[in-house]
């Protein structure tokens, strides 16, 4: 297949033409930097990034908090499905990426509360989001790997409530269709400087409603979770928290999973600075009890931002390591026939360190220039750079024209890279196996016109190499290189007081030198509504 003549590194020409017939400014001070904060439409002007953000009074009245499929059908360029079958976990791909992933989320990093679902070879699983204390989530959109990491695709971060916000003790009980339900309690107050929540809960649905089911298949899917959260004011702007979240699933994804999850966390924040540690263990048997996994993740994260004159820089660096272990939990068969005595095991590690910095600086009062670097080092490969360069003009007090150039990866599964099948005879990994690349240039507008009408437009092109096969048996191998245009148009209309209409459209096409025909996601998606705002009374239709 002859490759478009069209370079991603080609959208850096319009930066540098702006820039050099921009006239220099007073130095003006800038606010903190903020990618994943406030939603105002003042602060969106000067991102430089596309961002959807999603409230819970936003949510459609048949919203049942089953799975994040009901919620992001709204953002366009991200498609969530739910794979029809509640005890499986949800799919979820951003402008292609994490469609092909075949158990949980690739390519678009998890987080809840700024805190990683996401391991470090880049597997998520959204069914550990505490869906039950939602507040708001804030969809990350383009390669954001010069921040985040393993973040080609974008960041889904969801923002549960804090304890002052869940004041107060909360029952529900939710029952529909199949057997399924979703019951919880959750309590929150104060004492002195301490704010603290605690929440239990459970849900369960039947796995599959058709009639044609396996036996296997038979078996209903059930979750239960315990979680709490500390958050000790120190001053007004100084604060200590810590949380823990425990949940035990059965027949996820019909007997093939049975997941038991902790994760911890305590984090220190202060004006430009915060500090995190963070644990997650992930436990698991699967195929009617004949294997089991347990991964273990820890990690330290730290960010600093810096105020000089018209600069505004923020950095950051993390370490983290992560080991996994799978083990035969019964005698076995290998798939040659030869037997595997229950016990057999095998153990990897992988350790990843990265350091980031990312400089904001306003040229003119209406031209802001962001650049940002990252360097990392994964054990399992070796040492990997990345960059990200905007240009944003402000076109009016409420309108912004962007241009942004980025490059990412996707890092291999633990799986992927490392699976010998000593123990877990499918999945073969390949030591061999490196990182999907990825260069994107994109072409933005964002508007609040007439206080009524907000507006959002995108045009992008994305470069893929080294996509990696995902086979079922392995060991999978870097086949193919591809190539994608697509766009993105969004519009909310404030038609009264209390009433909104809003409306989404995403287009791509995408290609490929290898997959023959295999389908990444939908050419096009379109979604509408209206949304009813009056008092207390929130709706969607």
């Amino acid at each position: 297949m002859t490759r478009p003549t069209l370079r991603p590194h080609l959208c850096l020409l319009p930066l540098a033409l702006l820039a050099a017939t921009a006239t220099p400014a007073a130095p003006i001070q800038l606010p903190t930097q903020t990618v994943l904060g406030a939603s105002d439409d003042a602060h969106e002007l000067s991102l430089p990034l596309a961002r959807s953000t999603l409230f819970l009074d936003q949510q459609p009245a048949t919203h049942l908090g089953a799975n994040l499929s009901e919620s992001l059908q709204r953002v366009p360029g991200l498609l969530a499905l739910n794979r029809q079958n509640y005890a499986q976990d949800v799919q979820i791909s951003s402008r292609g990426f994490g469609a092909r992933a075949q158990f949980g989320v690739r390519g678009v990093r998890l987080l809840q509360d700024g805190i990683p679902l996401t391991m470090p070879d880049g597997q998520g699983q959204p069914g550990l989001f505490d869906l039950d204390n939602l507040y708001r989530i804030e969809v990350l959109r383009g390669p954001l790997s010069s921040l985040y990491g393993n973040a080609s695709g974008g960041i889904i971060n969801i923002i549960t409530k804090t304890p002052e916000q869940s004041r107060g003790t909360q029952v529900n009980l939710q029952s529909w269709a199949d057997d399924a339900y979703r019951n919880n309690l959750i309590h929150a107050g104060s004492v002195g400087d301490l704010d603290y929540s605690i929440a239990l809960g459970m849900r369960g649905a039947k796995e599959w409603t058709s009639a044609d089911i396996l036996p296997q298949e038979e078996d209903e899917y059930s979750m239960r979770y315990a979680a709490f959260k500390l958050i000790y004011h120190i001053e007004p702007t100084r604060s200590v928290s810590l949380g823990a979240r425990y949940s035990d699933a059965e027949n996820v994804i019909s007997r093939v999973c049975n997941p038991k999850t902790t994760f911890v966390f305590a984090r220190f924040d202060q004006r430009d600075f915060w500090a995190r540690v963070f644990y997650n263990g992930h436990r698991k048997d699967f195929w009617d009890h004949a294997y089991g996994v347990d991964d273990r993740n820890s990690e330290v994260e730290l960010y600093k931002s810096l105020r000089r004159g018209k600069h505004t820089i923020s950095l950051g660096a993390h370490a983290k390591h992560t080991q996994w272990t799978v083990s035969a939990l019964e005698d076995v068969t290998d798939l040659d026939g030869n037997p595997v005595s229950k016990g057999t095991s095998e153990k990897h590690s992988v350790d990843d360190v990265a350091v980031n910095i990312e400089n904001e600086y306003r040229y003119t009062e209406k031209l802001l220039l962001v650049l940002g670097g990252r360097g990392e080092h994964y054990s399992a490969l070796d040492y990997i750079g990345l960059g990200r360069a905007s240009l944003i003009y402000l076109l009016s007090p409420d309108q912004s024209l962007r241009i942004t150039w980025a490059n990412g990866y996707s890092l291999p599964s633990l799986f992927q890279h490392t699976n010998e099948g000593t123990a877990y005879p499918f999945a073969l990994g390949n030591e061999d196996v490196v990182e999907e690349k990825i260069e994107s240039c994109e072409l933005a507008y964002f508007g609040n016109l007439w206080n009524r009408l907000t507006l959002r437009a995108a045009m992008f092109y994305n470069e893929y190499r080294d996509l990696i096969d995902n086979t079922q048996m392995g060991p999978v191998e870097n086949t193919a290189d591809a190539q994608q245009v697509g766009g993105e148009l969004s519009l909310d209309y404030q038609l009264t007081k209390w009433l909104n209409v809003f409306a989404s459209y995403a287009w791509q096409e995408t290609e490929h030198d290898d997959f023959e025909d295999y389908t990444i996601d939908p050419k096009n998606k379109v979604n509408a509504g209206l949304r009813l705002h009056h008092g207390r009374l929130h709706g969607m239709l």
